[in-house]
């Protein structure tokens, strides 16, 4: 039975039929909800405290001083700042005070520093509209913007975006309409923004990048089943073709003296074979030279050892001098930097075996290369200095901090980085390279956040339920306040999305991530055991932790994980058995979804949130899309293999209650997935409750409806688990 509600005083009546989670039960007890509708749910304070603090991303160096620019978010409020040495006060030079949810990116210095170029809005995506989350009544347009470094008002330059500078001309050219346009350096000079096509060819252009000389350009071109890297020459108008080859050609990048073009080659794509998030490639490294024309292959992986999903975290290939190249291979099931000797064709490594390179210094062209990887700390990041040409290392940085996205500046004497701890999240220091004295540049949040007294995750590991005993590693908040001593207390599951992700023993480095450590924080501070599983698929411990045979749509094997966590958290005595939920994000609401469907008497509520129900309907989805990530499943007995992985095989036995959330303008999980799966539940009487996101994307662009979800889930999860006394 189900009871429609009414509107009583601007609150949501709602009443179903409760079913008992106990198997085997049969009790018939009707339940009411009073829930504030969806606008009006009102977040905690100390939440909202949490989610408060300043936001810094997106460094970079200027082409000659040591000077440094990046983007502050507080609240949903976006800011621009530079810093110069030697001190490196920051400076704010433009501030955006709308919570509206339009993209802050591109930063870009001219040639002369003497402006800031960046540009603001969001791209149309593969549905052909630009994401508008506020519901503005005109669709925001994406605009490229610069502002003098001296300071004043933003100029706008023209609609587009991907700004890139000639070093040796100062011309512009960035990324309009599906082409690259440009404005010359003295059209620039004078004010005049008219904007003329100068490369617009099949597949588009992406990975652009200029000569160091301003000769010529490299960029990739798209064409679906294979990719080209084409050697742009702006003199002559002309667009050639480096070797190209019935492959994936992707990430060019100049050597030093612009005479040669490292890029990678990687296979095709074939009929019927699809690659997928725990897929790897076995690809090659090709050199091409500008005057002869020739393309050589320099190296060649053993075997499937070059992940294609590790490196959209890395810049995989470097120059080191004209004869050195560096790159990222997982040759020994770990994500390593190699240096590739030219002149021999050796590869030897760099960073050791054992733990994974999570991100590096978009140049090494004097032979100075800086890695983040979880060396020795493996649910941290922390900074390594390589002299690729004298073979010598040093660390960096250690500690209980993560330190990731290093920049060195021009003059290489300085460091540029992004750090956060259990404490305190994501902000951006600056590390003297000749002393190694470090100094915090960036905003620093108000008193408000400081005065909580946050708790430190702890590291853990437990078992899969899985028959290979599989060991699976997780932190695990839980407040030590005498208030919940001798307190058999709620837990909660927490599952990252990806799932190529992995959480970390502090605030993470990730926007997305940053949001749901607060929410970690704030309910173990009202005394819940958290527990985020880094299950099998995700990143950090290796390639075969991460491509393991039998996950996602091939069998869900990972559920063994979740189910481990469930199993380590029973085990503990400060847990309540009966009161164990579990929440999660995008694959997390995939993972989150099947403990519902399958162990409601394990999990006794949950938080979905654009989560993926229905693995063949995804891949369907996916390829009416033109997107290759259908995760393998094409064949009928893939397609039964992947409907019985999907939590949509096991509605009859999902009975414990479950928020859904989802924005439905998502780009990478379909509404449409929670619109099938909620309207089953509904016709069974399951008891479900929705908070729809109207014209939110899947990343969640504004501060409000990060305190909006995060609120409704923290209430949800309090009024069906109960929480500690206090």
């Amino acid at each position: 039975m189900r009871i429609l509600g009414r509107m009583r005083g601007g609150v949501l009546f709602r009443c179903g039929a409760l079913k008992a989670r106990a198997i085997g039960a049969s009790l018939g007890l009707l339940f009411c909800v009073f829930a504030l509708p969806a606008g009006a749910q009102q977040t905690p304070d100390e939440l909202q405290t949490l989610l408060s603090a300043p936001f810094a991303e997106g460094t970079i160096a200027a082409p000659v001083s040591d000077m440094i620019a990046w983007k502050e978010t507080e609240q949903g409020r976006q800011s621009l700042w530079v810093a110069t040495a030697p001190d490196f006060t920051a400076r704010k030079l433009v501030s955006f005070d709308r919570d509206d949810g339009q993209a802050l990116t591109g930063l870009t210095f001219d040639p002369a520093e003497t402006y800031l170029y960046y540009v603001r809005g969001n791209g149309a995506g593969h549905h052909g509209w630009p994401a508008n989350p506020a519901s503005a009544s005109l669709r925001p347009r994406r605009q490229l913007f610069r502002v003098a470094l001296s300071g004043g008002d933003p100029e706008v330059v023209a609609e587009g975006g991907g700004p890139s500078f000639n070093p040796a001309t100062g011309d512009l050219l960035f990324r309009q309409r599906g082409w690259l346009a440009k404005i010359s350096s003295e059209d620039l000079a004078a004010g005049q923004f008219e904007p003329v096509p100068v490369l617009d060819v099949r597949g588009g252009v992406s990975d652009f990048s200029w000569a160091p000389d301003g000769s010529k350009a490299v960029f990739v071109a798209d064409r679906g089943s294979h990719s080209f890297v084409g050697l742009f020459d702006p003199e002559e108008a002309q667009v050639s073709w480096l070797a190209p080859d019935v492959s994936r050609d992707i990430y060019p990048v100049w050597s030093p003296d612009s005479q040669r073009i490292a890029f990678l080659r990687a296979p095709g794509q074939l009929k019927g074979v699809y690659f997928d998030f725990s897929d790897a490639w076995d690809f090659g490294i090709w050199v091409h030279d500008v005057q002869t024309g020739e393309t050589e292959h320099v190296w060649q992986a053993p075997g499937a050892d070059g992940s294609r999903f590790e490196w959209w975290r890395t810049t995989p290939l470097l120059w080191a001098g004209n004869e050195t190249l560096v790159f990222n291979a997982e040759t020994d099931d770990w994500l390593r930097s190699y240096r590739l000797d030219l002149a021999t064709g050796v590869a030897t490594p760099l960073t050791r075996t054992g733990c994974e390179v999570i991100s590096n210094t978009p140049s090494a062209a004097d032979g100075i290369y800086i890695v983040s990887t979880n060396c020795g700390d493996i649910d941290r990041r922390h900074l390594t200095q390589f002299d690729v040409l004298r073979n010598t290392k040093l660390q960096l940085t250690f500690g209980e901090g993560i330190e990731v996205s290093p920049v060195r500046l021009a003059s290489g004497k300085y460091l540029a980085y992004a750090a956060t701890s259990a404490k305190l999240p994501r902000h951006l220091r600056v590390m003297d390279l000749r002393t190694g004295s470090k100094q915090t540049v960036s905003s620093a949040p108000d008193p408000a956040f400081a005065a909580i007294e946050q708790i430190a995750p702890q590291s853990v590991t437990f078992q899969a339920t899985s028959s290979d005993d599989a060991t699976i590693y997780g932190q695990v908040f839980k407040s030590e306040d005498p208030r919940f001593e001798g307190q058999a207390r709620p837990a909660v599951i927490f599952l990252h999305g990806g799932p190529i992700r992995q959480m970390l023993a502090g605030w993470h480095t990730l926007d997305y991530y940053d949001r749901f450590y607060a929410l970690n924080q704030y309910l173990a501070r009202q005394g819940y055991v958290v527990l985020s599983v880094n299950y099998r698929s995700g990143i950090g411990y290796g390639r075969t932790y991460r491509t393991i045979a039998g996950l996602g749509p091939a069998g869900a094997l990972e559920y063994a994980d979740i189910l481990g966590g469930a199993a380590y958290l029973t085990s503990l005595e400060s847990v309540d058995p009966d009161r164990i939920g579990i929440y999660g994000a995008s694959y997390g609401g995939f993972l989150t979804g099947l403990g519902l469907a399958r162990d409601s008497e394990i999990f006794a509520a949950g938080v979905n949130i654009h989560g993926v129900h229905d693995w063949p309907w995804y891949a369907e989805q996916s390829y009416a899309k033109g997107y290759d990530d259908g995760w393998r499943i094409a064949s009928e007995e893939e397609i039964r293999v992947a409907h019985e992985s999907s939590p949509v095989a096991d509605l009859e036995t999902w009975v414990s209650p479950t928020l859904f959330i989802h924005g439905d303008d998502d780009r990478n999980v379909e509404f449409s997935q929670t619109v099938d799966l909620v309207t089953k539940l509904r016709e069974r009487d399951q008891p479900v409750e929705v908070l729809v996101l109207a014209d939110e994307v899947h990343g969640f662009m504004r501060h409000q409806t990060w305190s909006q979800l995060l609120g409704a889930t923290a209430e949800f999860l309090g009024r069906n688990l109960g929480e500690s006394e206090q």
